[in-house]
């Protein structure tokens, strides 16, 4: 769709370039200044059980403490990947402490149509 679109606007050689770049190459650099919020995301991520049962954090600490002493080619690649994609998954994890679940039957009964009145808002 978006190729479709930079009809007449890209060069066609840009326009249906199927090559993947490094994208966001300064996410290390853009997280080494936010140290604070770093620090505070780290606390929150540290104190969730549900966090660490998923995620390395001992690995995601060891990136960052090697990113803020020697910003190398390594360490940026492992803070794009690893240690950005860990905290994602971890704020992710963090935010939804209680979800709301609902069970096999119970969803197939709502895709189905069957849902009982007391949750279909006819009882109210």
């Amino acid at each position: 769709l978006m190729r479709r679109a930079m009809q007449d606007i890209l060069p066609p050689q840009v326009q249906w370039n199927e090559k993947r770049g490094k994208q966001a190459a300064d996410v290390p650099l853009r997280l080494l200044r936010h140290r604070r919020e770093m620090a505070a995301v780290f606390a929150k991520l540290d104190t969730d059980p549900r966090v660490s049962d998923c995620l390395d954090l001992p690995y995601m600490h060891r990136i960052w403490n090697e990113m803020r002493r020697s910003l190398t080619v390594r360490v940026s690649r492992q803070a794009e990947t690893a240690l950005l994609r860990g905290v994602m998954c971890g704020l992710f994890l963090n935010r939804n402490q209680h979800p709301t679940t609902i069970s096999r039957t119970e969803h197939a009964k709502e895709e189905s149509g069957d849902v009982p009145a007391s949750l279909s808002g006819a009882s109210l």
